[in-house]
């Protein structure tokens, strides 16, 4: 089982990946233009709202006007708004597939419930997405 499940979390990353990768592409065709409050709407099962970029053209939260990723709450908007549907989340421990938790360096890990040693890691500051293994 928990090769299945690794496998099962490295292909959840590597869609988080394209995802946020997808948005600093966007960003990017923009003219870089810094921090954006409510850069791209986005419509998922949870909700609506838009996501903001920080200065780096980096996922960063759909609350606030912060344009930064500073919270449990910011993680899981960068979640949604990357997957718009797919693979639960909450801000803690719960029946959600996935807990997102602030590590108070801009950058969140996504815990995987059903075995917490295997995570996603993003890094807002570089995009840098790490899948434990």
């Amino acid at each position: 089982m928990v090769d299945a499940e690794r496998a099962a979390v490295a292909n959840i990353g590597a869609n988080f990946t394209t995802g946020v990768n997808y948005v600093h592409f966007k960003w990017l065709a923009s003219g870089s233009p810094g921090a954006v409050l409510d850069f791209m709407p986005v419509t998922s099962a949870t909700g609506s709202g838009a996501l903001s970029v920080n200065a780096n053209g980096w996922p960063a939260d759909m609350r606030g006007t912060s344009r930064t990723l500073n919270s449990n709450a910011d993680c899981v908007d960068v979640w949604v708004s990357v997957f718009l549907s797919g693979p639960s989340v909450s801000d803690s421990a719960s029946t959600a597939d996935y807990q997102a938790i602030y590590n108070g360096s801009y950058g969140c890990t996504y815990a995987f419930q059903k075995n917490t040693e295997l995570n996603i890691q993003f890094n807002s500051i570089t995009g840098q997405v790490t899948i434990s293994d």
